[in-house]
């Protein structure tokens, strides 16, 4: 049977992520086709920054600092705002944006609830074509944190920027902090043994 369609693998909790690969190649679909600039752009941001995908909908362009490469989120009253960082990549896609549309009090456009739920209709169509199986928006949000433990980051920065309260949420991040961290031990200590018998 072909991996063509699985993500980078299901969790204990049933959660899954997509690998580079496969988020470069649904990028590059939609970068593609025209018709396709909005899904391009909710892909693009949410996995590169972490957002849920209603957060974003909900975006508007005053909580957006393009100078200082952060979003507010703003919470209910029980809680605080939040921060949540992006880079190059968000920001050229987050100004294009802002010049098609001037006027636009959202960062979806006028109504950024009904694009989202295009942009859904639209998401599972192409996974199906470029081999991705059912892939929600979620799913990209998930991504953006494992590829944040994968690369070392911070846990409790991790926590802050996705804006995880409960332990449910966040636990499958930290066995995936866990399992890595041990396999980065196992390695280093097989590379340790292979430098001694090399040297004896």
């Amino acid at each position: 049977m072909s991996n063509a369609g699985k993500t980078r693998g299901a969790t204990k909790s049933g959660r899954r992520v997509l690998t580079p690969t496969q988020l470069h190649r649904l990028l590059e679909f939609c970068a593609n086709d025209q018709s396709l600039r909005d899904l391009h752009d909710v892909v693009a941001i949410i996995s590169n920054t972490g957002l849920r995908p209603g957060e974003l909908a909900r975006l508007r362009w005053q909580d957006v600092d393009l100078e200082h490469g952060k979003i507010v989120i703003s919470q209910s009253k029980l809680r605080n705002s939040r921060y949540v960082p992006f880079g190059v990549k968000t920001e050229e896609i987050l100004i294009a944006r802002r010049e098609r549309s001037p006027d636009s009090e959202f960062v979806l456009g006028r109504f950024p609830v009904r694009m989202l739920a295009r942009i859904n209709h639209q998401l599972k169509i192409v996974c199906e074509k470029v081999g991705l199986g059912n892939i929600s928006l979620i799913v990209l949000r998930h991504t953006f944190a494992a590829r944040w433990v994968d690369c070392g980051g911070d846990l409790v920065v991790l926590k802050m920027i996705c804006g995880w309260t409960s332990y449910s949420a966040f636990k499958m991040f930290l066995s995936r902090e866990a399992f890595l961290r041990n396999h980065r031990s196992r390695a280093g200590s097989r590379n340790r043994s292979d430098r001694r018998q090399h040297t004896a």
